[in-house]
């Protein structure tokens, strides 16, 4: 059955018995998703009640739905303009079905009870993922994806911030790592595509500690934190919530951090402050692979916080529209310190031209020499990220650029190498 392509387990099971019993647990190796335009709660509990099946799975993924559906509604309607395709407009047609259906049932869509009660017969559950930018409904025609983008992207512009219904948004993400800590799981990878902040604040003590608890056992976590809108960045306390929140996850291993905030610069002081003493101040004994994604960081905080995992820390991305806060700060100098302090073996430094990359815009403007996993792109050894990586690691001993910093704007395009 290992060998068998997943999409024909199904059709060797029905052939015998002996091969019904051997193929159950490879029924679902490739994970269970969960959609909101379909039945699939109802499906997950009627297979997490049949343990030969629910033992196969080990990785669960769910769409949440989030989406604010008058925004959807109204980007597919000026989308539909431009559509000459009929099968595009098909899409347009159908989702705008599933709009009216989810109007209906959303919000018994991932309900707390239900989901802990599926959740507690997986005994292998082990990774899970939750998606708010994804495509989220079951497709036939391969050209709804890309059209999904870009509604998702006409959506995200800065006064909304996001294409999520904020209250139905935490509500979601709520009910799914509640259900978790309820069934007692002990989830190890944990993939985040667009947390609110607002699941992580405003919370009881109770309920913090609770969801916490949820994910005290994850190695392996990449998240985007967002912000629905301006209120919720005049809170510190969302910030140092958020902090604690990923402070609480001991075991990790890796950790894919990005802001998903358009305009970084304009985040207030004091939510800034709360963040870069809260999130700097957490050590992970284990951390080896650090990903920081749409950040500007204190160099002091940032310095120090990566002195702290020196011991651990082997891989390193930093990324973001000027990643050192203060227009004071030398990059030859701390780049110089971290080379002189970490053992690393693979090191990126990306700095936008734009203002960020985010879940909805996975690319950069400057060309990157690793993916997400670490795992090297087609690149020119001439790349400023490629000799500034060899600087840090030791292999090359003299400094790779033509200046210290960029110009005085920070303008980054025009930061040469030698």
């Amino acid at each position: 059955m290992e060998e068998l392509p997943t999409a024909d387990i199904k059709n060797a099971r029905l052939s015998c018995s002996a091969l019904a019993v051997a193929g159950a647990p490879e029924l679902f190796r490739d994970g269970f998703i969960i959609r909101p335009d379909r039945d699939d709660k109802t499906r997950l509990r009627n297979v997490s009640m049949q343990p030969d099946l629910a033992s196969g799975i080990k990785h669960l993924k769910i769409a949440v739905g989030d989406v604010d559906l008058q925004l959807l509604e109204n980007a597919i309607n000026i989308e539909m303009g431009s559509l000459e395709d009929k099968d595009q407009r098909e899409f347009v047609q159908k989702t705008v079905a599933i709009i009216k259906y989810m109007q209906k049932h959303i919000h018994g869509y991932l309900d707390t009870d239900d989901l802990s009660l599926a959740f507690s017969a997986l005994p292998n559950l082990k990774a899970l993922t939750v998606s708010s930018v994804e495509y989220p409904f079951s497709s036939p025609w391969p050209s709804h994806e890309p059209l999904w983008q870009r509604v998702m992207t006409r959506n995200a512009n800065f006064d909304q911030m996001s294409h999520q219904n904020p209250v139905i948004a935490r509500a979601k993400w709520s009910n799914i790592l509640m259900a978790v800590q309820y069934a007692s799981l002990r989830i190890e990878s944990l993939d985040l595509d667009l947390m609110p902040l607002s699941c992580l604040g405003g919370n009881s003590d109770q309920r913090k500690d609770q969801m916490r608890k949820a994910v005290s056992y994850v190695k392996h976590l990449r998240i985007c934190l967002l912000a629905h809108g301006r209120d919720e960045l005049e809170e510190p306390s969302c910030a140092k919530d958020a902090a604690d929140f990923l402070g609480s996850m001991r075991q990790l291993r890796s950790l894919d951090l990005t802001w998903g905030v358009r305009k970084i610069h304009l985040i207030p002081a004091a939510f800034e402050n709360a963040w870069d003493n809260g999130f700097y101040a957490n050590t992970w004994p284990y951390l080896k692979s650090l990903r920081m994604q749409n950040m500007e960081s204190p160099e002091a905080h940032l310095f120090g916080f990566l002195k702290r995992h020196a011991s651990t820390l082997k891989y390193l991305h930093l990324s973001g529209p000027f990643v050192l806060k203060s227009p004071r700060s030398s990059y030859k100098n701390f780049l110089t310190s971290i080379r002189d302090v970490l053992k690393l073996q693979k090191f990126e430094l990306i700095v936008a031209k734009k203002d960020l990359f985010l879940p909805w815009n996975q690319t950069y403007e400057m060309e990157q020499i690793y993916n997400r996993n670490w795992e090297s792109l087609p690149m020119s050894e001439k790349l400023s990220a490629t000799l500034l990586e060899a600087y840090v690691l030791g292999t090359r001993k003299d400094w790779p650029m033509v200046d210290d910093n960029p110009d005085k704007l920070r303008n980054f395009q025009n930061w040469r190498h030698l």
